[in-house]
């Protein structure tokens, strides 16, 4: 019979190749939208109005980050951190002995995907917002906090040392 940590453990294996896939559906997405820009700078150079130069400048460089997912996340969480790396996983906090520090560790995993995921919608807002397609609610700002708290995220040992550090919290990893 598989006990609850050894669930956790199993799903916690299985959170490194989801990021893996999230930075290679970014990759595909991200080709797809260089294509769409190349065809978009051909109509422009056939005279068409609705093609703005803007528009296709905001595309291709997004489409180029989006390729460059797994760089410009290390580049986010070195603005905010001072380094590419996040923080070593390891809690030895209350209740660390046991399967407790393993189910710390996959919830800590889980919040980092969330946080790649958060930056890849944020790329995704801004990609919209620049091609002048927004859905209700997109705006520069919404983008924008994706792309920080995702990267907040995606370094939760260091955001969470960062926040306890302000407040003079000593944490247990």
């Amino acid at each position: 019979m598989i006990t609850a940590i050894q669930m956790v453990n199993n799903f916690g294996q299985n959170i490194n190749p989801i990021i893996a896939m999230i930075y290679g559906l970014s990759f595909v997405a991200g080709s797809i939208i260089e294509i769409e820009c190349a065809l978009r700078i051909h109509r422009f150079g056939k005279g068409d109005p609705q093609t703005k130069p803007g528009s296709i400048a905001s595309s291709f460089l997004i489409g180029g980050a989006l390729i460059a997912m797994p760089l410009v996340t290390g580049m986010g969480i070195a603005s905010l951190f001072g380094t590419a790396q996040p923080n070593a996983l390891v809690y030895s906090g209350p209740g660390a002995t046991g399967g407790m520090s393993t189910a710390m560790v996959v919830i800590m995993h889980f919040i980092q995907l969330i946080g790649v995921g958060a930056m890849v919608k944020g790329m995704f807002v801004w990609h919209r917002i620049g091609r002048g397609t927004p859905r209700q609610g997109d705006t520069m700002s919404k983008a924008g906090w994706h792309l920080v708290g995702g990267a907040l995220a995606a370094n939760i040992a260091g955001t969470a040392l960062m926040l306890g550090n302000s407040v003079g919290i000593t944490l247990p990893f």
